[in-house]
C-alpha cells in the first residue's frame, strides 16, 4: 500500500503549502461556493471550522480525497450532465457538469514579492502527461493575459503578525504582497457520455497514475503529489464499541475491486490476516474491535476490461483543460 502526501509545508522562507481538492465544473452553480470554501479553509489557517464537508449530499462541500480518482476529474459543458463518472445524476447533484482537480496553494514570505515571480506546474506519470498544465501565477495560461487578484487568487500583506492589506477585488497583480493563495484547476473535458467512457477507460489503462504539482519561486518552492493507489482511512469505532468502520478509498466505475487485511502489530515481520476480498470502494465493518489494529488494502486481480458503457472503439488520451484565472 502506498500512502500519498496530501499536505506539505516547506519550513524555510518562503513557506509553501499545497493540498489536493475536487471542485465542481466552473459552469456549475456550486462552483463559486466550492472554491470559496477552499479559499476560506486556507484563509483561516488551513482549518475546517464550520465549512461544509458533506460530500455525499453537497456538490460544494470541501472535498479532499486521499486518492486521485478518474471519475472525479472529468467535467463537461452545460449540455452534458454528469457527476462522479455517472451520466444524468439525480438529487442534489442533478444538473451538475462533472468535477475537476483543484490544487490549492498558499505562499508566505517575510519579504514582499510580486506574484509574477511565482510559477506553477502540474504533470502526471501517464505517457501522454494528460494532467500537464503550468505557467506563471500572474498570467492566465489560457490566453496569456495578465490576471488580477480575485476569487481564486488572493494577495495579502502581513506585518508584525497583523493583516495590513487584503487584495481580492480586481486589484493589480503587480502589487507587492507577503502572502498569496489560490486554486489551480485541471481536468478531463468530456462533451458527452462516449467521451466520458473513453476518458475513464484511458485512466484505468494507465493506472497506477500520479499527479504532481509544484510551486517554483526564485528562493524556494515545493512539489506535492496525489496517486491513484488505494488508500485506507484510519478506522473509527461505533458508539457501542463493537464495530470498527474501515473506509477504503479507491476507484469507482472502473470495475476494480479491493482486498483488505488486518495486522495486530507492525513488527519486523507483521502477520496480516485477510478480512475482505473483492470488495468495492467504501466502508467495511470489522468486528471485534482490537486495542491495536492496522489495516491495508490492495487492488484485487481483475481482468482489464473497458467501462461497460463505452462506445469508443479506441481509447485515446483525454482532452485536458486547465485554468488558473477566473475564466
Amino acid at each position: 500500500m502506498m500512502i500519498s502526501a496530501i499536505y506539505s509545508v516547506a519550513q524555510s522562507a518562503p513557506q509553501v503549502s499545497t493540498k489536493f481538492f475536487i471542485v465542481p465544473a466552473q459552469i456549475s452553480t456550486n462552483y463559486t461556493v466550492a472554491v470559496q470554501n477552499i479559499m476560506e479553509f486556507m484563509d483561516k489557517g488551513w482549518s475546517v471550522g464550520f465549512i461544509n464537508t458533506d460530500v455525499a449530499t453537497n456538490p460544494a462541500a470541501l472535498n479532499s480525497p486521499h486518492v486521485l480518482r478518474g471519475c472525479q476529474i472529468c467535467f463537461g459543458p452545460a449540455t452534458f450532465s454528469s457527476w462522479d463518472g455517472t451520466n444524468n445524476p439525480t438529487g442534489t447533484f442533478a444538473g451538475e457538469n462533472g468535477s475537476q482537480i483543484g490544487w490549492a496553494f498558499d505562499i508566505s514570505d517575510s519579504a514582499p514579492f510580486q506574484v509574477n515571480s511565482v510559477r506553477f506546474a502540474s504533470w502526471s506519470t501517464d505517457h501522454a502527461n494528460t494532467l500537464g498544465y503550468g505557467g506563471n501565477l500572474a498570467t492566465n495560461t489560457a490566453d496569456n493575459s495578465q490576471l488580477t487578484f480575485g476569487t481564486t487568487l488572493r494577495g495579502q500583506v502581513w506585518s508584525g503578525g497583523k493583516l495590513i492589506a487584503d487584495y481580492h477585488n480586481s486589484e493589480p497583480i503587480t502589487t507587492p504582497v507577503t502572502r498569496v493563495f489560490g486554486i489551480i484547476r485541471i481536468g478531463y473535458y468530456c462533451t458527452d457520455s462516449s467521451a466520458l467512457a473513453n476518458d475513464l477507460n484511458y485512466f484505468k489503462g494507465v493506472m497506477e497514475m500520479t499527479n504532481f504539482f509544484a510551486i517554483i519561486m526564485p528562493n524556494g518552492g515545493m512539489t506535492n503529489r496525489m496517486s491513484s493507489v488505494v488508500y485506507v482511512d484510519p478506522p473509527s469505532v461505533d458508539l457501542a464499541g463493537s464495530v470498527a468502520n474501515v473506509n477504503i478509498e479507491g476507484q469507482r466505475h472502473l470495475g476494480l475491486y479491493y482486498n483488505l487485511e488486518r495486522s495486530l502489530n507492525l513488527t519486523v515481520k507483521p502477520v496480516w490476516t485477510w478480512i475482505g476480498t473483492n470488495m468495492n470502494e467504501g466502508v467495511y465493518q470489522d468486528s471485534p474491535v482490537y486495542p491495536y489494529a492496522f489495516y491495508k488494502a490492495s487492488e484485487a486481480s481483475t481482468p482489464m476490461t473497458h467501462v461497460a458503457h463505452s462506445t469508443e472503439p479506441v481509447v485515446v488520451p483525454p482532452q485536458t483543460v486547465g485554468a488558473n484565472g477566473t475564466k
